[in-house]
Protein backbone atom coordinates (compact mmCIF):
# COMPACT_ATOMS: atom_id res chain seq x y z
CA UNK A 1 0.00 0.00 0.00
CA UNK A 2 2.61 2.38 0.73
CA UNK A 3 4.08 1.53 -2.75
CA UNK A 4 1.00 2.70 -4.40
CA UNK A 5 0.27 6.05 -2.24
CA UNK A 6 4.09 6.63 -2.97
CA UNK A 7 3.34 6.34 -7.30
CA UNK A 8 0.64 8.72 -6.97
CA UNK A 9 2.35 11.08 -4.69
CA UNK A 10 5.26 11.40 -7.22
CA UNK A 11 3.00 11.81 -10.38
CA UNK A 12 1.21 14.81 -8.53
CA UNK A 13 3.87 16.50 -7.68
CA UNK A 14 5.06 16.23 -10.85
CA UNK A 15 1.63 16.89 -12.39
CA UNK A 16 1.42 20.30 -9.72
CA UNK A 17 5.49 21.62 -10.92
CA UNK A 18 4.04 21.04 -14.83
CA UNK A 19 1.14 23.41 -13.79
CA UNK A 20 3.50 25.60 -12.12
CA UNK A 21 5.57 25.85 -14.72
CA UNK A 22 2.64 26.19 -17.37
CA UNK A 23 1.68 29.56 -14.96
CA UNK A 24 4.80 30.92 -15.04
CA UNK A 25 5.68 30.83 -18.95
CA UNK A 26 1.93 31.52 -20.40
CA UNK A 27 0.23 34.10 -19.41
CA UNK A 28 -3.03 33.00 -21.10
CA UNK A 29 -3.13 30.33 -19.02
CA UNK A 30 -2.32 31.72 -15.56
CA UNK A 31 -4.55 34.20 -17.32
CA UNK A 32 -7.22 31.85 -17.53
CA UNK A 33 -6.56 29.81 -14.43
CA UNK A 34 -7.19 33.23 -12.40
CA UNK A 35 -10.48 33.61 -14.07
CA UNK A 36 -8.92 37.03 -15.81
CA UNK A 37 -9.05 35.89 -19.53
CA UNK A 38 -11.28 34.15 -21.45
CA UNK A 39 -11.20 31.60 -24.30
CA UNK A 40 -10.00 28.61 -22.51
CA UNK A 41 -6.35 28.92 -23.60
CA UNK A 42 -5.24 26.32 -26.60
CA UNK A 43 -3.16 24.49 -24.92
CA UNK A 44 -5.87 23.48 -22.15
CA UNK A 45 -8.75 22.97 -25.24
CA UNK A 46 -5.89 20.68 -27.08
CA UNK A 47 -5.73 18.69 -23.62
CA UNK A 48 -9.10 18.46 -22.75
CA UNK A 49 -9.93 16.99 -26.35
CA UNK A 50 -7.32 14.25 -26.28
CA UNK A 51 -8.06 13.04 -22.64
CA UNK A 52 -11.64 13.21 -24.07
CA UNK A 53 -11.33 11.77 -27.30
CA UNK A 54 -14.54 10.91 -29.13
CA UNK A 55 -16.36 12.06 -25.80
CA UNK A 56 -15.64 15.50 -26.37
CA UNK A 57 -18.13 15.69 -29.31
CA UNK A 58 -20.87 15.37 -26.44
CA UNK A 59 -20.22 17.80 -24.32
CA UNK A 60 -23.01 20.01 -23.67
CA UNK A 61 -22.88 23.31 -25.98
CA UNK A 62 -22.26 25.87 -23.00
CA UNK A 63 -19.17 23.67 -21.86
CA UNK A 64 -18.00 23.54 -25.92
CA UNK A 65 -18.45 27.09 -26.66
CA UNK A 66 -16.61 28.47 -23.56
CA UNK A 67 -13.94 26.18 -24.41
CA UNK A 68 -13.43 27.39 -27.98
CA UNK A 69 -15.37 31.09 -27.47
CA UNK A 70 -15.39 31.81 -23.79
CA UNK A 71 -19.08 33.45 -24.76
CA UNK A 72 -20.46 31.52 -21.62
CA UNK A 73 -20.56 32.90 -18.21
CA UNK A 74 -19.19 31.36 -14.79
CA UNK A 75 -22.82 31.28 -13.97
CA UNK A 76 -23.74 29.11 -16.42
CA UNK A 77 -20.66 26.49 -16.24
CA UNK A 78 -20.91 26.62 -12.56
CA UNK A 79 -24.53 27.43 -11.16
CA UNK A 80 -23.60 26.00 -7.77
CA UNK A 81 -20.14 27.49 -7.27
CA UNK A 82 -21.27 31.52 -8.04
Amino acid sequence: MTLVRSASSSRRARYYAGLQALCESDRQFSGFLSGETLPAPACLRQKIKADLGKFYDHLPGEVANHLENGDVGRDVLLPNYV
